[in-house]
Order: structure tokens, then sequence, then C-alpha cells
């Protein structure tokens, strides 16, 4: 089964983001989230997993429906979440642990060579 897509609003947020950022008027998150913090921090880990394993990180993102600019986006929301709401941060770090967990299985490329 294939991992959930994106909440809808990602490729527009990326989008107002991206125009804020170019006249000079984002300041930070604010709106609906473009993701859920734990699909964030779900993506992120699979994607953690996969570069200390050799693999494309830009392809797990994609397998999850998002590209490489929108999930920059959606990681600048919840940055400035974070930085904001420590109740966020602290959620954060809880699913970081359930993730890293999760997709930390797999030996790495690194533990496949001997000498």
């Amino acid at each position: 089964m294939a991992p959930p897509g994106p909440a809808i609003g990602v490729q527009r947020l990326a989008a107002a983001v991206r125009a804020e950022i170019a006249v000079g008027t984002h300041k930070g998150a604010s709106g609906d989230e473009p993701m859920s913090l734990e699909q964030y921090v779900e993506i992120m880990c699979a994607q953690g997993a996969a570069a200390t394993q050799g693999k494309d990180v830009i392809a797990v993102a994609e397998s999850y429906g998002i590209n490489a600019a929108d999930y920059g986006t959606v990681g600048m929301y919840w940055s400035s979440k974070m930085a904001s709401d420590p109740k966020v941060a602290d959620e954060f770090s809880k699913l970081y642990a359930k993730y890293e967990a999760k997709f930390n299985t797999e030996p790495s490329a690194a533990d496949e060579i001997s000498f």
C-alpha cells in the first residue's frame, strides 16, 4: 500500500510562500497545516534512513506524493511552528523518536563494508 499523499494545500502553500519570500513579506507559519506534523516527521525519518542506506532521498519524498521543493516549504512551516510553540516542538520530538525507530531497522551502506 502506498503511503498517503500530502494534504491538498501543499502546492498552494508552496506557491504562496515563494511569492511572499520574493517580495519580502513572508513572516513564518500561518494558516492551515500544509500536511500533518506526523506525516512531515514520517517523511523526514524515511529520508534520513534512506540517506543512511545510500538510497535516493528525493525518491522517498516522491513516494509520499510530494516533491522536494514542496517538502522544503512544509519544513519551513513546521520549523516556524516549532520555534514559536513548545508544545509543537515536544510533539515533534515524540514523533521523531517513533519514526526514527520505525525506519532505522535496515543496515546502512556503511554496515556492509568490511576491512
